[in-house]
């Protein structure tokens, strides 16, 4: 099952940057690469997931949190959305890098134009495992955007990932604030990993989308 565990509304230090995306959203000006790193803790994933069901429902509330209850959604949940793309390590990989056979796999084979939804969500975690070559590769994507997919590169090395994908003209970077309390950041592992429903209820504040904050 792969529905957010949490809102980010139960996580304050995600609100201004949710608060930004949903306002590239809402504008339609979302990049097309969305580069989100930081510490261990914060909430990157519950983000990066958060936000992809927010694209994909197609009744979403104003503040972006799903319905839970259309056929979207129920995609999402059953984990079998054909618009939602998960590239990561190969298991039975020794390296337990993203290769670039993954990225090739995924760039030639598996079409970039979504099939049901408005957008097309990849998520790709962590990215800090991408190898070089591969790293090249998912380069060449960036800098060419396809129809109306979004990439997410997820890692906690945000100094490898900047360096790598920080260049594309088409990538905005989320800015996670410096890392919480080990309390509070225990919270938010553990949130990330239970089976709550989405909670309703992002708080709305505004936000320039800019350079999306923390």
């Amino acid at each position: 099952m792969t529905t957010p565990a949490l809102s980010v509304a139960a996580l304050p230090w995600l609100t201004e940057i949710w608060t930004g995306l949903q306002t590239a959203r809402a504008a339609d000006r979302l990049a097309h690469g969305l580069l989100i790193s930081g510490p261990q803790g914060v909430g990157k994933r519950l983000l990066a997931e958060q936000l992809a069901h927010s694209l994909l429902c197609p009744h979403c509330d104003h503040d972006g949190v799903p319905c839970g209850t259309c056929a979207d959604c129920h995609l999402l949940a059953a984990g079998t959305h054909p618009d939602l793309t998960r590239l990561g390590p190969d298991p039975e990989a020794k390296s337990n890098l993203i290769t670039i056979d993954t990225i090739r796999a995924f760039t030639e084979h598996e079409s970039l134009t979504p099939s049901r939804a408005p957008r097309k969500i990849v998520l790709i975690d962590p990215a800090d495992r991408l190898n070089t070559a591969a790293a090249n590769a998912l380069l060449k994507t960036l800098e060419e955007p396809a129809g109306r997919t979004i990439l997410c590169l997820i890692g906690e090395q945000s100094g490898n990932c900047r360096r790598r994908f920080a260049v594309a003209a088409s990538t905005s970077k989320c800015r996670f604030p410096p890392k919480p309390s080990r309390r509070v950041a225990a919270q938010s592992h553990h949130a990330t990993r239970s089976n709550l429903a989405v909670a309703a209820g992002a708080r709305r504040t505004a936000a320039s989308i800019d350079r999306i904050q923390r």
